[in-house]
């Protein structure tokens, strides 16, 4: 069984046998939602930034994240994204 099934069987058990405590119980396996702890510390790219870093990958693909990653003042996580679109 999944656990949304698991959450719609409790439910139900809940109403036949009129037990609050077990609809509560049900409802306690939803997930949260995510919620960030930290505030971001990176800058965003602008349009023209990221232009920049593509092509400056595919003329120079031997080029660490690193060293791209220094010379826009970002983290190596940001121009991967970029160099993949993830980012917009």
């Amino acid at each position: 069984m999944t656990i949304p099934e698991i959450r719609k069987r409790l439910h139900e058990l809940a109403v036949s046998a009129g037990i609050r405590e077990l609809a509560d119980l049900a409802e306690a396996t939803r997930r949260r939602r995510c919620v960030r702890v930290a505030p971001v510390k990176g800058r965003r790219l602008t349009e023209l930034e990221r232009a920049e870093i593509r092509r400056l990958v595919w003329a120079h693909p031997h080029l660490h994240l690193h060293d791209i990653a220094g010379q826009y003042g970002v983290n190596p996580g940001r121009i991967s994204e970029t160099i993949r679109g993830k980012r917009q």
